[in-house]
């Protein structure tokens, strides 16, 4: 769905019986507004994030809290976000996605700056916090041009790998995938328990 031709056209679309939204757009208003009128019960959304801008982190905590029987969330950052704390911060509130088992971040390849989603993983393991356990977790990481516009050939940092493999030995089944220039995805770990959805 195009929410940015939908605003362009004025239409007050409502859509209570949606069950999977998959969104891409520069403004998310429109996008909480269509939410906040169709009080769906949506079960599997992804939010595509062209531009980043810092008013999104409350975009995407309004719009979280407007659809709490969300399972599957898949958040796409691209553009001027070179790393995904600021829209995995958007997750830490215990009010936010109470009933979500499966995460997935497509984002900008980046050397650090992994605290904020290992803390958002380890709260959302905890079966104490409130909401559903977090089954799986998905980060493909797309290519990153540095200042020269070269591609960035850093490697995975190790001591990142390792809290990611002490949260697989705890059950959460996680894909970390490295994005070549081409479309080309390197599948640089698989870890945890299988499970027939991932």
């Amino acid at each position: 769905m195009d929410l940015d031709t939908l605003v362009t056209f004025g239409t007050p679309l409502t859509l209570g019986s949606l069950q999977s939204l998959d969104v891409h757009a520069t403004a998310l208003e429109p996008f909480r507004a269509l939410l906040d009128r169709s009080s769906c019960q949506l079960q599997q959304l992804t939010v595509g994030l062209d531009l980043y801008e810092k008013t999104k982190y409350d975009d995407l905590l309004s719009i979280f809290r407007l659809v709490p029987t969300v399972t599957d969330l898949k958040l796409i950052t691209h553009g001027g976000l070179a790393e995904p704390r600021h829209t995995v911060g958007s997750l830490s509130p215990a009010d936010v996605l109470p009933s979500l088992e499966h995460l997935a971040i497509d984002t900008i390849r980046m050397r650090d700056g992994y605290e904020a989603l290992l803390s958002v993983l380890r709260t959302r393991r905890n079966p104490n916090s409130g909401h559903a356990v977090l089954e799986t977790f998905s980060l493909t990481l797309l290519p990153h041009r540095d200042p020269e516009g070269l591609l960035s050939s850093d490697p995975f940092p190790e001591p990142v790998m390792a809290q990611f493999r002490d949260l697989a030995v705890g059950g959460l089944q996680i894909k970390i995938r490295l994005q070549a220039e081409y479309g080309y995805v390197h599948l640089l770990a698989n870890l945890g328990p299988p499970t027939e959805l991932f």
